[in-house]
């Protein structure tokens, strides 16, 4: 028996418009360096982020009850 299941979710995507071009020029030497680049990735979430979510649930607004402490939330980075 498969006990995977459909579930309703929210996602949410923010594009850096011209993110792209500020890794090439930093790979070419001609841009910020890449420690700079992954501390602007930093500023969006990262894996510690999504481990704090799970363990204290969603601090937003702290007086909102939820339902579930644990959403299944992620976070992912991808360069295009």
């Amino acid at each position: 028996m498969n006990d995977k299941e459909y579930k309703d979710k929210f996602i949410g995507f923010v594009d850096i418009l011209g993110f792209t071009e500020m890794v090439k020029a930093s790979e070419a030497g001609t841009g910020i360096p890449l420690s700079d680049l992954l501390e602007i990735l930093k500023d969006l979430g990262c894996a510690e982020d999504q481990e704090e979510f799970k363990k204290y649930g969603p601090t937003t607004c702290l007086q909102s009850s939820y339902v579930q402490r644990d959403l299944d939330f992620q976070i992912t980075h991808r360069i295009a």
